[in-house]
């Protein structure tokens, strides 16, 4: 089973995930980083700063909260290392955890933004041949099709074709190799790439 977040109406308890925008200040004063929006956290993990987590228990969706931390003495800013602050929260979700069984219907309906998460992002084809033209001279050819799953990566499908020029030298002990790419995409300009790679066999 894979864990997954659902909402939730009710009031925050460890375990759930707290979605909130933030603004601290220390001493009153704001300091550089001292904003966030759309932070995830959840409770019980204490993995943001120490004292934190509970005091965003029992907070809804919609709350504002304050909650009054000490900084850690590791914290970035060796100047507010250790400093108390104050931290003024907006939660914009409150979301419950759920144990969900991977199958193909959890990956199809998956949007994909839950770690963890099995999706299957596309279906590729790749054909590659090569020919030698002398004992220390190949040539070799690629083509390459992907069908990304547009609702997910927001891509279309790409096709690639590669032509391959390689050079052995010292036996099989160095390869030079260089290629040629046309990739041809579907939502956005086509594009040339060119690629001169060194391999070392030891």
């Amino acid at each position: 089973s894979n864990k997954k977040y659902v909402d939730k109406k009710d009031k925050a308890a460890n375990d759930d995930m707290v979605v909130f925008n933030f603004e601290a200040t220390v001493e009153g004063k704001p300091f550089e980083g001292n904003k966030g929006e759309k932070l995830q956290i959840v409770l019980g993990k204490d993995l943001f700063i120490p004292g934190f987590d509970e005091q965003m228990i029992g907070s809804k969706q919609g709350d504002e909260k304050v909650a009054k931390v000490k900084l850690p003495e590791n914290y970035p800013n060796k100047e507010l290392a250790g400093k108390p602050a104050e931290f003024k929260c907006k939660i914009v979700e409150v979301k419950k955890p759920e144990d969900q069984k991977i199958d193909d219907a959890f990956a199809k309906n998956s949007d994909g933004t839950l770690t963890g998460d099995l999706v299957q992002v596309g279906n590729a084809l790749n054909l590659q041949t090569g020919y030698l033209l002398s004992e220390t001279l190949e040539i070799s050819g690629r083509y390459t099709n992907i069908d990304w799953d547009q609702n997910i990566t927001g891509k279309g499908n790409e096709t690639q074709y590669t032509l391959g020029l390689s050079k052995y030298i010292l036996g099989h002990k160095l390869k030079v190799q260089t290629d040629l790419s046309y990739l041809d995409l579907a939502t956005k300009n086509n594009q040339f790439m060119y690629r001169l790679q060194v391999d070392v066999h030891f």
